[in-house]
């Protein structure tokens, strides 16, 4: 279950508190270190019998750098994945986020950019080590071993799914390369390049690459005396959108190998993959759970500040309500379409859950009122009697005969009954559908 990476992670000074100005302070070496002894620390656990709950995540989706890699907005996408894994798979996995220092030298001019990486590594790991540690989360293999019956079987599949690949880049220029603009700037001698465009396609709606000294944009460069300019030659605009794109289609080819392989379902957090996959006929259903999981934290009030530990300690407590819960979410799922926005999904929501959820406030609150309002009456009425008795000196003498009048153990218990009320969670509200969620909620 990872706890020794984890360990061993903790071992060297890092924590949540303390990973910025630790990890700044290492050198190249001590880097290069301890990111190949975590690669061989992780664990493979061997992959289980695949449910309709079992994902593997999109790169961008798990954390990764495919986007932007600021450390902030991969944290941001793995809590999402995070609480979706919560609330309903079985299991997900993502990428080794090692597997992109394979050939580790490469950092060793830009060390910076190398502890950037690193840094963001770690937050996302440190995001989902509690779903990591109960076995939620897992990290994939970049490689796998086949018998030769069952390697030409998946070498059949990725010749098929890499012609797919083609159609989809071919579906994606169609629609984006018109939208995008590509410019060059130079700052300090070197050329800066900025690729912008609608925001489903390009995070923030633009990115920025330093391009090194053997890219064909360098010509560019060379040529133009302006300090800012842009690109209009369509085919070089072509081929640095199509790289910017590729790890879509990396993406693509990793999740169909899982589950043409091992049975998962594809799960992914954009747009412009839903888009690609409903273009190239390789849409799985289970795509579509992803935006009905961000519809409900956007639209259940608290969900997405809830610590993910406490979430996952719900659900080990209440494993029958969340099931009842889940299967109650499949179904709603269904009524949602491939191209449905996101807006579209939070009315669903709004409209099939947040009612249910707000009637069993509403239930509570008035079992918890008439419980209130008949204790307070049945003291008032048993603290008149005893009134009554310590007035005519009969109490403590005559206790007995007066509780025998307020209906002796009867009266007792009709008050308990009433403070049960009072604080227990009625069973009215533990048998509904939507009570994993509700009781997540007031967490």
């Amino acid at each position: 279950m990872n706890e020794e990476l984890f360990a061993y992670i903790k071992k060297q000074k890092i924590s949540p508190t303390k990973i910025d100005k630790e990890i700044k302070s290492w050198s190249f070496e001590k880097c290069s270190e301890f990111i190949n002894k975590c690669d061989e620390m992780i664990l493979y656990k061997s992959i289980p019998s695949p449910t309709l709950f079992s994902f593997v995540a999109s790169g961008s989706f798990g954390g990764g750098i495919s986007d932007c890699y600021m450390p902030e907005c991969r944290v941001k996408k793995i809590d999402s994945l995070a609480r979706f894994s919560t609330f309903y798979s079985d299991r997900v996995l993502i990428q080794n986020p090692f597997d992109k220092y394979h050939e580790i030298k490469s950092f060793k001019n830009d060390p910076t950019y190398l502890k950037q990486l690193l840094l963001g590594d770690l937050k996302v790991l440190f995001k989902i080590e509690p779903l990591i540690i109960a076995d939620l989360v897992g990290i994939s293999k970049s490689q796998m071993c086949f018998c030769p019956e069952c390697l030409k079987k998946v070498i059949k599949r990725k010749k098929e799914i890499s012609s797919k690949i083609k159609k989809g880049e071919k579906v994606l220029l169609k629609k984006y390369l018109d939208k995008t603009n590509l410019r060059c700037k130079k700052i300090s001698g070197e050329m800066v390049t900025y690729l912008s465009g609608p925001e489903e396609l390009i995070e923030h709606s633009e990115q920025i690459f330093i391009l090194g000294k053997e890219h064909p944009l360098q010509k560019y460069y060379n040529k133009s005396k302006a300090t800012n300019f842009q690109i209009k030659d369509r085919n070089i605009k072509k081929k640095f959108l199509l790289r910017y794109l590729s790890p879509i289609f990396e993406d693509m080819l990793l999740q169909d190998t899982y589950s043409y392989v091992h049975g998962y379902n594809s799960i992914t957090n954009k747009e412009t993959d839903l888009f690609v996959r409903r273009n190239i006929e390789t849409v799985s259903k289970n795509l579509k759970i992803s935006k009905l999981m961000k519809g409900l934290t956007h639209a259940v009030p608290n969900l997405e500040n809830i610590s993910i530990k406490n979430l996952i300690d719900l659900r080990i407590q209440g494993e029958e309500s969340f099931k009842v819960y889940r299967d109650t979410v499949t179904k709603v799922m269904q009524k949602i379409k491939i191209d449905t926005d996101e807006e579209e999904v939070k009315s669903l929501v709004q409209s099939e859950i947040i009612p249910e959820i707000n009637n069993l406030d509403m239930l509570l609150k008035n079992i918890r009122k008439n419980a209130t309002q008949s204790f307070i009456k049945k003291m008032v009425l048993g603290s008149s009697y005893i009134f009554l008795g310590l007035f005519s000196g009969f109490v403590p003498t005559n206790i007995g005969g007066i509780l025998a009048g307020l209906g002796g153990h009867k009266f007792i218990e009709g008050v308990t009954d009433d403070l049960i009320k009072k604080y227990k969670i009625p069973s009215e509200i533990e048998r509904s559908k939507y009570y994993f969620l509700w009781k997540a909620r007031r967490l």
